[in-house]
């Protein structure tokens, strides 16, 4: 059982000195954390709402961008 802790011990020490700190510069100005997709969203071209393939591919759904209700099923 000491063991077990010890390595456990070791081994958080040791991430924990390898963390790099985030700064805003890295969020903000650089992009590190930016999503670049939104994988089955697509946004319509109003600007108003997004369309989401739903149920296994069988239908198609348009929501407001607004309220996030389901305006239109296709």
């Amino acid at each position: 059982m000491r063991q077990i802790l010890l390595l456990f011990l070791i081994t958080s020490s040791v991430f924990a000195r390898s963390r790099k700190e985030i700064t805003l510069e890295d969020i903000f100005k650089q992009g590190k954390f930016a999503q670049r997709v939104v994988y089955g969203l697509n946004s319509m071209k109003d600007g108003k709402g997004y369309a989401s393939v739903e149920s296994g591919n069988t239908s198609i759904h348009l929501y407001s961008k607004l309220t996030d209700f389901i305006l239109k099923n296709l």
